[in-house]
C-alpha cells in the first residue's frame, strides 16, 4: 500500500532532510509554512476567508534567513507534480532555490540561474548557503554573514507576538543585500497597513546588531509613530543607545546610537507645519554623523526643487546627510506625483501593493457606496434676490454646483442629510463600527460631527441603543488638541476596546499616522484629486482585526463617497487593487414627511460634476508630495455664504444613482454584465430553479448556501442592490431575487408569496387556537419586515422582541404542545412558503 502525502513526508522526506542536516536546530525547518492568510470575501455584512496557501517545507539557513522551498507529493505521484507550486512559492517568497519530491526522486530548481536538475539527496545547509552567496555575488566575510543571518528582534519581551510575514522578510533580506552591495539609496514600497514601520525596525535591528551601521536616524511623520518606534527599540537595544528627538530640548546630545524623531522637529516646524523659529535643526549633527537614515513616508521628503528655490524642506535633510545610507519607506507606487522619490532612491527593492495584500488576506477588502443628494445631482439656484445668510449677506443668484458647496456656499441641511444617511448605513451594518469622515475643512467637520450626534439620538431609540453613553461623534482636527498638545479623543478612538467615539470627523489630520485596525467605514465627503492622498485615506480601513471574540472582528470595510467623485481614481490604470463591489444607495429623506425624489435616469446619474476653478484653487495638493493642503480659514470666511440650519429644511434628500460593480479583474461592470457574471458562478453550483428551490426549502441547506456564497464568489448584497435599482421594491424574498436576476423568472413580493402559499397549503395556515394564529401572524409580519431576508428559524429568531413576548422558544413549544408539534409547524410553513408550485 502506497503512502499518502502525510506519511510520505514523515517516513520518506523527513529522514532525507535529516540526513542533509536540516533537523539539527528547531528553527531550520518551517513545516506547513503559511504563506498567505487566505483572501477575504466580504459582501457588506459577512466575511469569510478562502483557504490559506501553505508550503510543505520552508528551509532556513538561519532563523531570519529563509533559503529554499520543498514541495512534497504522495509517493505514488510523479515527483515533478509539485514543480509549479515549488517554483511559484519560491518566487513569491523571493527565494532562488526549490525542490519537488515524492520521497523517492528529487528535483532541484535554481530560479536565479534558470536551471533544474535531478539530485540524489537534498543539499546541506552549507552547500545551499554557498550557492546563495555565489548567486548573490557576495563574499562570505564575517560582516556580510552577521548582517544577513542575525536573528530578528523578538518582541515577546514587550508583550507582542508579531513575526515577520513572508513579504516583510523578503523586504529586509533584499534591502540588506542591496546595502552590502554598496547601494546607498534603498526604497521599500509597501501598501498602508502592511507593516512598513515593523519591517524597517527589523532591518535596522539586524544591521545595528551586525555592526554594519553604528549611528542611525529614524524619521517618521507623526509623534505617535516616533514614540512607538523609540519604545520598541529601547527595549531591544543597549541601555541609553536610543534617544527621542524632541523640539523643546534646546540641545540634543551626541553619542547615542539610534535617534528617533519626526520630520517637523528636524526641519524646524511643528505637527501642523508651522515654523518654530529654529529651522534645519538636523544641522546640529555633522553631515557624516549618521551611517543610516530611515525615512518613513519617503514620498514627502524626496521632492526636489524644480527651479533651485522650492525644494522640500525635508529634502534638504536628505541632501545634508548625503553620505549616509538612506532607506525610504512609501506606500506610493511610481507615478508623476512620486517621480522625485523614485529618482532619488531608484527602483524599490520590494513592492507589496494593496492588491497583493488583499489577495493574500493580510488587508481587508472593501465595498464602495456612492451617494449624492438632489442638490448635488441637479445643482441649487436661489429663487430670489432676497435670500441672506446667517451674517446678513445677500446670496448671489447663480447656479451652485458640488464644487461650490462648503467653499462658496455652506448649506447645513446638506451636511445634515448626509449625516443621517451615514447613521442609516451604520445601523444597517454595525452601529458601533468605527468610522472616519474626511470633510472639506475644519468647519465642515464640526457640522458633520454635530449632525451625526443628532441623528444618533433618533436612531439609538429606534434600534435599542439607548444605554450608549459618551460622545458618539467628535471632530478631530489640528484645532482639537488639549492643553498638553495631545488629541484625547484620538487616543480613545484608537483604543480597540472602546466605542467612544464611534465616528470621528476630520479634514486632513487623520489621512496618515492613524492605525486603527477596527475602522469599518471610511467616508470621503470632499473630492480627492491626488492618488497619493487617496491611497492614504483608503489605507485607514485596510487593516484587519481578528480578536478572540469573533463578534468584534473586522475583515472588510466600506468606502462611502458623499457627493464627490474621488473613487474615479479606481479607474486609474495605475490603481493596484480590486474593490469587492460598488454600490449606489437609494433615496433617504431627512424629513420623514417629505416625499422621496424620482429616481435619476442612468445617463443623468453617470454625468460627472465639472471641477470649477474655485475648487482647483482652494483644494490644492502640495507639489510632488500629494498631501492635501487645507484652504485658509480666513479666505473661506471671505468667499463663503453660510446659510441657517433651517434653510432648505426637508428639501435635501439622497438621490438614487446607477449601480457600478466590480468584476473579478477589478474593472467596473455594468449591472447586466455583473448579473451575467454572477449567474455563471451560480450555475456552476446550481443547475436550475428547481435545485435552488430544494436548497431554499431546507433551513440547513439554505444556511450552508448563504455561508458559502462569498467563497463561491457570489455577492448577494450586490445582487439585491441591482434588483432594487431595476424594480424599486424591497419586500421580496432572496429566493425571488436570485430566480429573477439569474434565471429570468418573474418575481413575487413577500405578501404575494404568502397569499399563494395560503391557497396551495391551506392546512398549514388553518390553526386550531387563537394563540397559534397570533404567533403565525407575528412570524409572517417579521418575515415581511426583513426586506430581502428569507424566513429562517434560528436561535436568534426566537430571541427577537416579537418572539420573546411568547416566552422565547420554550413558550412557543408550550403553545404547540411540544417539540415535535413545533417542528412540524416550522417545517410546514417553510415548505408552504417555498413550494415549487408557487409562481408569479
Amino acid at each position: 500500500m502506497t503512502r499518502n502525502e502525510a506519511k510520505t513526508r514523515k517516513e520518506l522526506i523527513d529522514p532525507k532532510l535529516k540526513d542533509a542536516g536540516w533537523f539539527d536546530h528547531d528553527w531550520q525547518i518551517d513545516p506547513e509554512y503559511r504563506i498567505t492568510a487566505g483572501r477575504i470575501h466580504f459582501d457588506g455584512k459577512t466575511a469569510k476567508r478562502a483557504k490559506p496557501v501553505y508550503a510543505d517545507y520552508l528551509l532556513r539557513y538561519a532563523s531570519s534567513k529563509a533559503i529554499a522551498i520543498v514541495e512534497a507529493k504522495a509517493e505514488e505521484k510523479h515527483y515533478l507534480e509539485g514543480e509549479r507550486q515549488a517554483r511559484d512559492y519560491a518566487s513569491k517568497l523571493g527565494l532562488w532555490f526549490a525542490y519537488t519530491t515524492n520521497g523517492h526522486e528529487i528535483e532541484f530548481f535554481n530560479l536565479k540561474a534558470g536551471t533544474q536538475e535531478k539530485v540524489d539527496k537534498f543539499h546541506t545547509p552549507a552547500e545551499l548557503w554557498q550557492m546563495y552567496l555565489d548567486e548573490a555575488g557576495l563574499e562570505d566575510d564575517p560582516k556580510n554573514h552577521v548582517a544577513l543571518t542575525h536573528d530578528y528582534y523578538d518582541e515577546s519581551a514587550i508583550g507582542q507576538r508579531r513575526k515577520p510575514r513572508y513579504y516583510q522578510e523578503k523586504a529586509v533580506n533584499n534591502a540588506i543585500e542591496a546595502i552590502l552591495h554598496g547601494r546607498k539609496r534603498v526604497l521599500m514600497t509597501m501598501a498602508t497597513g502592511t507593516g512598513k514601520t515593523f519591517t524597517s525596525i527589523q532591518l535596522v535591528y539586524k544591521l545595528w546588531k551586525a555592526k554594519a551601521v553604528k549611528k542611525i536616524l529614524f524619521i517618521v511623520d507623526r509623534n505617535l509613530l516616533a514614540d512607538q518606534a523609540y519604545s520598541d527599540f529601547d527595549n531591544a537595544m543597549d541601555k541609553d543607545a536610543c534617544y527621542r528627538l524632541k523640539p523643546e530640548v534646546k540641545e540634543w546630545p551626541m553619542g547615542r546610537d539610534l535617534y528617533f524623531g519626526i520630520y517637523q522637529s528636524l526641519v524646524g516646524s511643528d505637527d501642523e507645519g508651522n515654523e518654530t523659529g529654529r529651522p534645519d535643526r538636523f544641522k546640529e549633527f555633522p553631515p557624516d554623523y549618521f551611517d543610516l537614515i530611515v525615512i518613513d513616508e519617503a514620498h514627502r521628503g524626496a521632492r526636489r526643487s524644480q527651479d533651485g528655490k522650492d525644494a522640500s524642506s525635508w529634502f534638504r535633510l536628505l541632501e545634508y546627510f548625503d553620505s549616509a545610507i538612506q532607506v525610504g519607506l512609501t506606500a506610493t507606487p511610481k507615478r508623476d506625483e512620486s517621480n522625485d522619490t523614485y529618482s532619488h532612491f531608484k527602483e524599490p527593492v520590494v513592492t507589496y501593493s494593496l492588491k497583493d495584500g488583499i489577495q493574500d488576506g493580510y488587508l481587508a477588502p472593501y465595498i464602495i457606496k456612492r451617494v449624492t443628494s438632489n442638490i448635488d445631482a441637479l445643482g441649487y439656484r436661489p429663487d430670489s434676490n432676497d435670500i441672506v445668510d446667517v451674517r446678513g449677506k445677500q446670496l448671489k443668484v447663480k447656479d451652485y454646483l458640488t464644487p461650490d458647496f462648503e467653499r462658496q456656499l455652506s448649506i447645513p441641511q446638506r451636511t445634515r442629510a448626509f449625516a443621517y444617511h451615514l447613521l442609516r448605513h451604520l445601523f444597517s451594518t454595525d452601529p458601533l463600527g468605527k468610522t472616519i469622515v474626511f470633510c472639506l475643512n475644519q468647519e465642515h467637520a464640526l457640522d458633520m460631527a454635530k449632525y451625526c450626534r443628532e441623528a444618533f439620538v433618533q436612531y439609538k431609540e429606534k434600534y435599542g441603543l439607548s444605554d450608549y453613553r459618551g460622545d458618539y461623534a467628535v471632530r478631530i482636527t489640528g484645532a482639537d488638541k488639549d492643553n498638553n498638545g495631545k488629541y484625547a479623543d484620538l487616543e480613545k478612538f484608537q483604543d480597540l476596546e472602546s466605542h467612544q467615539p464611534v465616528i470621528v470627523t476630520t479634514s486632513k489630520l487623520l489621512t496618515t499616522g492613524v492605525d486603527v485596525k477596527n475602522v469599518k467605514n471610511v467616508v470621503i465627503f470632499r473630492n480627492v484629486g491626488s492618488m497619493v492622498e487617496f491611497k492614504q485615506i483608503i489605507g485607514r480601513g485596510t487593516r484587519t482585526y481578528e480578536p478572540q471574540d469573533s463578534r468584534k472582528e473586522k475583515l472588510g470595510f466600506f468606502i462611502l463617497e458623499y457627493a464627490n467623485y474621488s473613487t474615479q481614481l479606481f479607474n486609474d490604470p495605475e490603481w493596484d487593487d480590486e474593490p469587492q463591489d460598488f454600490q449606489d444607495d437609494g433615496a433617504i429623506v431627512v424629513d420623514e414627511e417629505a416625499p422621496a425624489p424620482e429616481p435619476v435616469e442612468d445617463d443623468e446619474a453617470k454625468e460627472e460634476v465639472p471641477v470649477s476653478q474655485t475648487e482647483k484653487d482652494d483644494e490644492t495638493v502640495e507639489a510632488g508630495s500629494g498631501i492635501y493642503v487645507e484652504p485658509d480659514p480666513e479666505k473661506e470666511k471671505q468667499i463663503r455664504y453660510r446659510m441657517s440650519e433651517e434653510f432648505l429644511s426637508g428639501r435635501v434628500v439622497m438621490a438614487a444613482e446607477s449601480v457600478a460593480l466590480t468584476g473579478p479583474d477589478g474593472k467596473p461592470m455594468t449591472s447586466d454584465e455583473f448579473k451575467l457574471y454572477q449567474s455563471e458562478i451560480l450555475k456552476d453550483h446550481i443547475q436550475d430553479k428547481q435545485e435552488l428551490n430544494n436548497i431554499w426549502k431546507d433551513v440547513r441547506t439554505r444556511r450552508e448556501f448563504e455561508e458559502n456564497a462569498p467563497s463561491m464568489g457570489l455577492n448577494i448584497e450586490a445582487l439585491t442592490s441591482i434588483f432594487f435599482e431595476k424594480h424599486g421594491v424591497r419586500d421580496v424574498d432572496m429566493y425571488d431575487v436570485l430566480a429573477s436576476l439569474l434565471f429570468d423568472e418573474k418575481y413575487l413580493t413577500k405578501e404575494e408569496r404568502i397569499q399563494k402559499a395560503r391557497e396551495l397549503s391551506p392546512d398549514v395556515f388553518a390553526l386550531d387556537t387563537q394563540d397559534k394564529e397570533q404567533l403565525l401572524s407575528d412570524v409572517l409580519e417579521v418575515y415581511r419586515d426583513m426586506e430581502y431576508r428569507p424566513l429562517t428559524f434560528t436561535t436568534e429568531f426566537w430571541q427577537i422582541p416579537q418572539m420573546k413576548k411568547y416566552g422565547g422558544f420554550q413558550g412557543i413549544k408550550d403553545i404547540f404542545g411540544g417539540l415535535p408539534e413545533t417542528t412540524a409547524f416550522v417545517n410546514g410553513l417553510q415548505n408552504a412558503l417555498y413550494d415549487e408550485r408557487i409562481a408569479a
